[in-house]
């Protein structure tokens, strides 16, 4: 198996997130190489709030 390469899939909760499957894990067999699933979630728009959140405490507080 050669290292140098991999084949990498990037899926979602979206109906083609098969497909792509399916079709990475052949191009991983064809070129004998590891396959990597990468799992992509969209954030959710009502849980951004904007506000800084980094436990960063200034001067003072």
């Amino acid at each position: 198996m050669n290292e140098d390469k991999k084949v990498l899939a990037c899926v979602d909760q979206s109906p083609y997130a098969a497909s792509v499957t399916d079709a990475a894990t052949w191009a991983a067999r064809q070129m004998q190489a590891p396959l990597e699933l990468l799992h992509v979630i969209d954030r959710h728009p009502r849980l951004e709030s904007g506000q800084d959140h980094s436990g960063a405490i200034g001067l003072g507080a």
